[in-house]
């Protein structure tokens, strides 16, 4: 049996084979780099659902500090006065003989 050689892909071929692997590539890629961020993004998920519940609620204090005071109250400010409440529930549930002598001091 002979050799026959085949003949050589067309410059065609070559560019459509060398696009597929090309697109591979960019999903494999596209595909990876979310998963090596993982952690990153869920926390990240975990904030902004956080900040889409809690909107209404800083939107509020903004209006009721406008109208009592005269102002405008920072964004800041107002997601301050509405994680406040619950950081101090958090930290008296976290330690309750703590949070007992950090909220009934009798000095």
């Amino acid at each position: 049996m002979a050799f026959i050689p085949r003949e050589q892909p067309s410059d065609r071929e070559l560019q459509l084979f060398a696009r597929k692997v090309a697109v591979v590539v960019a999903v494999v890629i596209a595909l990876a780099l979310p998963w090596a961020a993982r952690d990153v993004l869920i926390l990240v998920a975990i904030a902004a659902v956080l900040a889409a519940g809690i909107a209404p609620a800083v939107h509020g204090v903004r209006v009721l500090g406008r109208h009592r005071f005269g102002r405008q109250i920072p964004r800041g400010t107002a997601m301050l006065v509405v994680y406040f409440p619950f950081l101090l529930q958090s930290m008296r549930r976290r330690d309750p003989e703590r949070a007992g002598t950090l909220f009934n001091r009798r000095d």
